[in-house]
């Protein structure tokens, strides 16, 4: 007895069907899987992570500390007391300097200084312009655009 190939086909896809089936449930438990392991290195790594930053962070306030306390030992030392007098006194000498210069001097330099400054910004935007100008001149066309360029013939004068 023979079966119809309308069954066989039948029972073919079936066959197929059950195959699909199968593999996509491997798929899934294969993608699950994978998910876990993904989502326990991202765990483990973020507590790396944070770990790290605890870290980072309590060496940065020792540091901070540590410099605190040295320069606080510094400034109440004969030697920072001395240093800060020293400052006090160059920002006191800068202030008696810029005193006896009179204030139309003061004006009048800096007005000097930025025509001075537009000056050398004309001469120099002028020498570039010319130099750039000189090199369009001797400038070398490659082959190419010479052939693609019309000959200029000349005339006869009669």
């Amino acid at each position: 007895m023979t079966t119809k190939p309308s069954t066989r086909v039948k029972d073919v896809e079936e066959k197929v069907d059950q195959v699909v089936d199968k593999a996509a449930e491997e798929v899934k438990e294969v993608v699950d899987k994978t998910a876990d392991a993904v989502g326990a290195a991202v765990k483990k790594a973020s507590k790396t992570a944070e770990k790290a930053a605890q870290s980072a962070e309590d060496a940065a306030e020792k540091v901070t500390k540590k410099g605190k306390e040295a320069l606080s030992e510094l400034e109440n030392s004969v030697f920072g007391q001395f240093l800060e007098h020293q400052k006090k006194s160059v920002a006191e000498t800068n202030k008696a300097l810029q005193a006896l210069i009179p204030q139309g001097v003061k004006d009048h330099s800096a007005s000097a200084y930025k025509e001075a400054m537009e000056g050398y910004r004309t001469l120099f935007n002028g020498l570039i312009d010319e130099i750039v100008d000189s090199l369009e001149k001797v400038k070398i066309e490659p082959k190419e655009e010479k052939a693609a360029k019309p000959k200029a013939t000349k005339k006869k004068s009669v």
